[in-house]
């Protein structure tokens, strides 16, 4: 069973993950009256990703040269570049959005629990539309029929 990679799928993902990310963290700072604009977290969003990026291009090149007993320093140097990120990510929006370091992290959760809302609202939209398209379909189906 080999699977195919398409690499415009992963960037697709990448890319949708960025901006549900921005726009969530936008209304949530918004409604706590944070000064950053959508343009602003979206950059800083995307500049706090280049360590992480980085880390998995240097993890990809160094296991090739590391052994398996070797691979705890490769898990090491991907956690601090991950907290680098996150490091970057917070201060970041802490300027942007010229809150403290503690309204920063509470904008930070509320922004997650906003990406969870709205994953679950496009969910059920998701679901609505299937189940109208069903209907419409059946409804059509009826139609032809009893026509016939």
């Amino acid at each position: 069973a080999q699977e195919s990679f398409n690499v415009f799928i992963h960037l697709g993902r990448t890319v949708m993950l960025l901006l549900i990310w921005s726009l969530a963290n936008w209304f949530v700072c918004t409604m706590m009256d944070g000064s950053g604009k959508m343009t602003g977290i979206l950059t800083v969003s995307s500049v706090a990703l280049i360590p992480y990026i980085l880390s998995i291009n240097l993890l990809t090149l160094l296991s090739n040269y590391l052994t398996e007993s070797e691979g705890v320093f490769l898990y090491v140097l991907q956690a601090v570049l991950i907290f680098w990120s996150l490091v970057l990510l917070l201060n970041g929006l802490k300027a942007i959005h010229e809150f403290s370091l503690g309204r920063t992290i509470v904008s930070l959760i509320f922004s997650v629990c906003a990406i969870a809302i709205m994953l679950i609202i496009l969910l059920l939209l998701w679901s609505l539309y299937q189940q109208v398209s069903m209907f419409v379909s059946t409804l059509f189906e009826e139609i032809s029929f009893m026509v016939r």
